[in-house]
């Protein structure tokens, strides 16, 4: 978009900004990263660099090193290039479309996600292709797919990368040196819908749809211990009450949510008045717009959030849950962990165990709730995964599904590439940086299983709210992030 290109003058790196303007006219949601993958092979063979793709559209783009730095050992950057797209009142949208806003010294979009996660990362990299600067073999690599659980990663041929070393692009908070994050997995859980046929014979009953929306929701990993509210759950405490009040309400649909790894930024129900009184409505709608105050009260955090409904109408209905199914529901939420588990037991700071309940629809007869554990040790993995999940599904008659696991990454503290990123960290900017093992998944995770003896580091920019409309980067993290990484490149020995 062209307004784009006035909101980035004067920001720098110039040759960053530009190519985050590139691929922000470009749709890459997950699963759609085609024509960004088309783009960046096509840039790496217009600059003459040796480049390969896969059917999955991951991409590697080899770099041939600088006369003189022929034997230095070769390195790994890599970035994915998908974004989750979170539109309107929590909706997909194509990517394409972000409109930058730049206040306070923070890029955000309208009213969207913005895509510095992980664009920044693919930006930097697309910067370095056909740059002319000093260093020794380079393997830049884009995978596809990684907000919804790695897949890209996964797929990715090990033959193609020969680098030892490698830099992922993906953390979040500039003057940290990721070293190792939390394993993960993804679950599906099938409820077969509980309906009951209506009995009118015209089948019209009094209809209107309840929706909290705007929550603030953020990254199911980063942002878990922040006291973010899951609209799903919000939702369904707000029914439950709703439906005890009135009985004569019946839900007809019930869904929210987006992505595994987003916390529920929305969620929307459709209920019919089941006897066709409409005495009862003025009531009905008042309890359901003073849960704008029981909001404010109990999440004063949550400054936009809004409990709204919509007007009454007469509408054809065939089936509705039944009291017990919509029950069987409501159980379901206030019986499963969700949010923050565990701690860990030497840091009180550090999440060790997590749930995020993160969406719910209606799919093949059956409602699909889907969620995303994760926990920084495999005895964790275990714990949330067999114990807790399970028991709690159990208990309610289901049997949840584990549809994609990912391993933790274990730090490793004798790294030599961890040790020349600090050093030169501290060789420019006079501090320490910051060692730490994210609750956050990062494709480095499975990289371990491809490349036992990779050594690995992920670094990036001040990024806060990722997965949702108030995303943001820092924009004075930009240029220091990337002059420190163009010097850990030229001084590899």
């Amino acid at each position: 978009m062209n307004q784009n290109w006035e909101v980035i003058k004067g920001l720098k790196p110039v040759e960053v900004f530009e190519a985050f303007v590139v691929i922000s006219s470009i749709d890459r949601g997950s699963t759609r990263e085609e024509a960004l993958a088309d783009y960046i092979v096509g840039l790496a063979i217009e600059r003459d660099c040796a480049v390969r793709r896969d059917s999955a559209h991951n991409v590697v783009v080899y770099l041939e090193a600088t006369p003189g730095y022929e034997d230095r050992q070769s390195l790994c950057l890599q970035s994915h290039l998908d974004m989750v797209a979170v539109g309107q009142d929590g909706k997909d949208f194509n990517t394409s479309e972000v409109e930058f806003v730049l206040e306070d010294g923070k890029l955000r979009a309208n009213r969207t996600t913005l895509g510095v996660d992980n664009g920044i990362g693919v930006a930097i990299e697309i910067a370095l292709i056909g740059k002319d600067f000093e260093h020794g073999p380079l393997e830049l690599l884009f995978t596809t797919d990684e907000e919804r659980g790695l897949n890209g990663a996964m797929s990715l041929d090990p033959d193609w990368i020969t680098s030892r070393m490698l830099i992922n692009l993906d953390s979040e908070e500039w003057g940290q040196i990721i070293l190792g994050c939390a394993g993960g997995g993804r679950v599906n859980v099938k409820i077969p819908a509980g309906f009951i046929q209506t009995e009118k014979e015209d089948c019209l009953y009094p209809q209107f749809t309840v929706e909290v929306s705007k929550f603030f929701g953020g990254h199911s990993g980063k942002d878990i211990n922040k006291n973010r509210v899951n609209a799903l759950v919000f939702l369904s405490e707000l029914l439950h009450d709703l439906l005890f009040d009135f009985p004569a309400l019946k839900i007809v649909s019930w869904e929210g949510g987006e992505i595994f790894n987003q916390i529920p930024t929305q969620s929307q129900a459709t209920l019919i008045i089941e006897d066709g009184d409409l005495s009862q409505w003025e009531k009905i709608k008042e309890a359901i717009m003073d849960c704008n105050e029981w909001l404010r009260d109990d999440f004063p955090q949550e400054k936009e959030a809004i409990v709204s409904v919509t007007d009454v109408q007469e509408v054809e209905v065939d089936v509705y849950f039944s009291p017990g199914y919509s029950e069987k529901l409501f159980n379901l939420f206030t019986n499963v962990p969700r949010g923050v588990i565990k701690l860990d037991s030497q840091n009180q700071s550090v999440v060790e165990i997590s749930n995020n309940i993160a969406s719910m629809r209606l799919e093949n007869g059956c409602v699909l709730i889907q969620m995303m554990y994760r926990s920084s040790s495999i005895r964790g993995l275990e714990y949330v995964k067999n114990q807790i999940l399970e028991r709690s599904f159990t208990s309610l008659g289901l049997y949840p599904e584990v549809i994609s696991e990912y391993p933790a990454w274990q730090p490793r503290y004798d790294s030599d590439l961890l040790g020349k990123v600090e050093s030169i960290f501290l060789e420019m900017f006079s501090v320490q940086s910051e060692r730490v093992v994210t609750h956050g998944g990062l494709e480095c995770a499975y990289f371990t299983s491809k490349w036992p003896d990779m050594q690995m580091v992920s670094i990036g920019p001040t990024i806060e709210n990722p997965h949702s409309q108030n995303e943001y980067v820092v924009v004075d993290t930009i240029e220091p992030l990337y002059n420190w990484l163009l010097e850990i490149i030229t001084k590899m020995e």
